[in-house]
């Protein structure tokens, strides 16, 4: 779970959410970076917590050799289906 909340701390800038270990799904897909094939594996787990938009890039903490980018989210709320 440690990875899980890193992950979602450099991606969105969010530190307060709790992952509670539900896995949404596992995602494999495989493409070519700078001509080398890579195979990734992905763990979705699903986490909630308030209704609010990423937090900018700037305020972020980010490891400059690894940058991280949100392309986008989706808001669920399970009572309204929205």
């Amino acid at each position: 779970m440690r990875a899980a909340q890193r992950e979602l701390r450099e991606e969105t800038g969010w530190a307060d959410l709790g992952i509670d270990g539900t896995l949404l799904c596992l995602w494999e897909h495989d493409f070519t970076r700078a001509g080398v094939p890579v195979r990734r594996n992905e763990h979705v787990y699903l986490a909630h917590g308030p209704r609010r938009d990423p937090v900018p890039r700037s305020r972020r903490a980010a490891d400059p050799d690894r940058p991280r980018l949100c392309l986008g989210f989706v808001r669920n709320d399970p009572e309204t289906g929205g």
